[in-house]
């Protein structure tokens, strides 16, 4: 038995509810209409945890803090479960994994055109193959029908009763196995921060740092030094000479934010920004820096 962590959902067998709602106000995101930053606390009776995923133009960046359960069920983070497409290859593009259930260590995987990148090598739990089983199981409103076919799961497994763990990784759509060996040599996105307070990723290609805050506090990347007096999602982008800063509130709170914010050592700037109200809470703003 386990306890899924799928999309920000917990899963855990015997105890299914469609409409079961979380217990944090925390889940939103920023975006300036390109890119963009989703966050969410999850707290679902023992099971806790912090994630939030960068989107840049040809990946998403996945990062979970502060994983930690008290139950005697393991939790596991699941990147992907799905019908399963062709083959499935790790590390090497020219090896196909057999089909089965196999815990491994890789640095990337590659299933149906996705790419699945992790900045280190990572202990993964992979399993491939027919699987039977009935929809009901998971839904009531489903039939119970029994069907088989082919299914992709590719999980990290951070067993019973973790204390403050984490993960990290990247999604690539649209990638061919051929691609990934280089994207892991040159890997295209850092991890500036990773943590119960905060978490943020810097994409140079795109020129894009994305940040989370969970709490008032202050980051240092790529030269930019950021503080802010309150939780919020902040997008700094640079394009065509020009940084643009947007920001939100994932909790949806309206206000003021204030940002104290310096660029390569210059005089720190004050920016203060009213984040929307009423139905448009939780809305982006952007300030041209």
């Amino acid at each position: 038995p386990q306890i899924m962590l799928r999309m920000g959902q917990e899963i855990q067998p015997g105890i299914v509810s469609a409409r079961r709602k979380g217990e944090s106000e925390f889940a939103g995101g920023v975006s300036d209409g390109t890119f963009g930053v989703a966050a969410f606390e999850l707290k679902r009776e023992a099971l806790r945890g912090r994630k939030a995923w960068f989107f840049f133009s040809d990946m998403v960046v996945c990062l979970g803090a502060d994983i930690q359960c008290d139950s005697e069920y393991d939790v596991v983070t699941t990147l992907n479960q799905c019908r399963m497409f062709g083959t499935v290859v790790g590390d090497n593009p020219s090896e196909v994994i057999p089909e089965g259930d196999i815990t491994r260590d890789l640095q990337w995987v590659h299933h149906d055109g996705i790419g699945y990148l992790f900045p280190e090598v990572q202990t993964v739990e992979l399993s491939t193959g027919k699987r039977t089983g009935s929809w009901k199981r998971i839904s009531y409103q489903e039939r119970d029908r029994t069907v088989t076919d082919k299914v992709f799961s590719l999980a990290i497994s951070h067993g019973a009763e973790p204390e403050g763990v984490g993960y990290a990784y990247a999604v690539f759509p649209g990638t061919e196995a051929a691609d990934m060996p280089d994207l892991a040599g040159q890997m295209p996105f850092e991890i500036v921060e990773n943590s119960e307070a905060q978490q943020a990723v810097w994409c140079e290609r795109d020129e894009v740092l994305g940040i989370v805050f969970r709490k008032p506090g202050r980051i240092e990347a790529v030269g930019w030094q950021v503080e802010v007096d309150r939780a919020c999602a902040l997008l700094l982008r640079h394009m065509d000479g020009i940084w643009t800063l947007s920001a939100a509130d994932p909790a949806a709170g309206s206000g003021v934010l204030n940002i104290t914010i310096s660029h390569d050592g210059a005089k720190p700037q004050q920016v203060t920004l009213t984040l929307p109200e009423d139905l448009m809470a939780g809305a982006s703003v952007s300030k041209v820096l």
